[in-house]
């Protein structure tokens, strides 16, 4: 029987072969289209600057709202384009509410406590 790093030979097939499958399967899943990517890539910015702009300026409660507030005639539009939410989606609808108004105050009191390069990556 051949010897190999990994031992047996079968056993160093068996890890090729493994390593060879969740190549295949990374493959598969990182193709992603240049929409989506700039997508994110846009996601990404708009992140990173909402959360500058709550920083810098100096009544960051006004600025957050201000943000919050921003965000409505967005969500009508979405709202007239797409079909309304089955009301079994509702519930989470709300969690998701809750959790997101939560997040808000406390992004916001963590802003007025700490610098931007501290809060923003932990955020």
């Amino acid at each position: 029987m051949k010897t190999t790093p990994y031992g047996s030979s079968s056993l160093y097939s068996n890890v090729v072969s493994a390593r060879l499958s969740c190549l295949y399967v990374y493959k598969q899943y990182i193709n992603m289209t240049t929409t989506v990517f700039i997508a994110v890539i846009a996601a990404a910015l708009l992140h990173a600057v909402w959360n500058a702009i709550v920083k810098g300026g100096n009544d960051k409660r006004l600025n957050m709202t201000a943000l919050v507030l921003g965000s409505i005639p967005i969500s009508i539009i979405v709202l007239i384009i797409f079909p309304f939410p089955e009301m079994e989606s509702w519930g989470y609808i709300f969690a998701s509410v809750l959790v997101q108004v939560i997040y808000h105050f406390t992004l916001l009191f963590a802003y007025e406590k700490g610098d931007l390069s501290l809060v923003y990556p932990v955020a």
